[in-house]
């Protein structure tokens, strides 16, 4: 005879801990800060360079940066509102993928047209990057600071 008490009680599967993600966010917002670090001075050195092979003045050569900053200054409010409804995770790895990309694809042609669209195209990835990896690191309660 089987106890009516025993056999309706349901079952629940025990929950399992998932190990904590601290060290692999910390890690994320090491790699998201090293990369764009690269990219804001990653031509610099190379401004001489690119002044004589481009054939180019000092006002083109500016435009380099100004465009890196503009991209990065127009990402600002949308990906903190992308960030906001799809979660920090696809904002942050879409910024990168743009940051990166941005960045490669700039020696490609020599093309001072293509090295200002991949500059700004850096400037979107470096903006959307900075934004979500900020909500990453203001959420990590007490390691906040760390991050």
């Amino acid at each position: 005879m089987i106890n009516k008490s025993v056999a309706e009680t349901v079952r629940v599967p025990a929950k399992r801990r998932l190990p904590s993600s601290i060290p692999l966010l910390i890690g994320a917002l090491c790699l998201t800060s090293a990369v764009t670090a690269v990219n804001y001075t990653n031509y610099g050195p190379l401004i001489p360079v690119l002044r004589t092979d481009l054939h180019i003045s000092n006002a083109q050569a500016g435009l380099m940066s100004t465009l890196l900053f503009l991209g990065l200054a127009v990402m600002y409010i949308p990906a903190g509102a992308l960030a906001d409804r799809y979660g920090q995770r696809p904002v942050l790895i879409g910024s990168s993928i743009l940051l990166v990309g941005g960045g490669s694809l700039v020696p490609l042609f020599p093309n001072f047209t293509w090295i200002l669209f991949c500059r700004i195209i850096t400037g979107f990835g470096a903006g959307g990057a900075f934004v979500a990896g900020a909500v990453v690191a203001a959420s990590m309660s007490r390691h906040s600071s760390l991050a």
